[in-house]
């Protein structure tokens, strides 16, 4: 195994590292707070290590050389991992925006604010930038279709926070509507971006 190899590898599994940290973190915030925002924020992020661990098992077959039976190499099991993940991020945005939608409806705004969500958030946001500097940059260095979604995921995320922060302190300045609101927010612009990425997954997956 090469450099470059060992390279991508390790880059997945900090990618890994930082999604089970955020994800024990932020359930525990979005039971004790009953923010939708939150909660969006939560599943998220534990979808986030699901696809993850589908990225980094892609990475590990992707750099296995060429054999008898894939003679061109391993490297589609990349694009199809990032196909997965898409996938799985669109079907977690419509979810997000049906559960937001249910609250408005239903007049559900209890929520229990604390300073310790807005830490938590704001503890998500750099993590998150320290790793999607990491992923952009690894993208560009080996060229990855799997780098390439899981930086345009956490980019999102980052979005999303902010969206969550916003809407939190609306929240606490008597708008208890802009928590569900800001989920919406943040799930649609998942999928705008998510649709964007998956064609060109689907053409590299063509060979176009």
């Amino acid at each position: 195994m090469g450099e470059a190899d060992k390279g991508r590898i390790m880059t997945a599994a900090f990618s890994v590292a930082v999604s089970v940290v955020l994800v024990v973190i932020k359930i525990l915030v979005a039971y004790f707070s009953n923010s939708i925002g939150v909660f969006s924020e939560a599943l998220n992020n534990g979808l986030d290590l699901v696809t993850v661990l589908i990225a980094f098992m892609a990475v590990r077959i992707a750099v296995r050389p060429p054999d008898s039976d894939h003679t061109y190499g391993h490297g589609k099991y990349e694009n199809l991992s990032a196909a997965i993940e898409l996938t799985i991020i669109s079907l977690l945005s419509v979810f997000i925006i049906y559960r937001s939608a249910v609250r408005i409806i239903s007049r559900d705004f209890q929520i229990d604010l604390n300073n310790y969500v807005f830490i938590v958030l704001a503890l998500s946001i750099a993590l998150n930038l320290a790793r999607v500097l990491i992923l952009g940059k690894a993208a560009r260095k080996y060229r990855s279709s799997v780098f390439e979604a899981e930086f345009l995921n956490y980019m999102s995320d980052i979005a999303g926070s902010l969206i969550v922060i916003l809407g939190l302190v609306f929240v606490r300045t008597g708008y208890p509507l802009a928590d569900p609101i800001a989920s919406i927010v943040v799930a649609a612009l998942v999928l705008v971006f998510s649709s964007r990425l998956s064609f060109k997954v689907i053409r590299n997956l063509l060979d176009h």
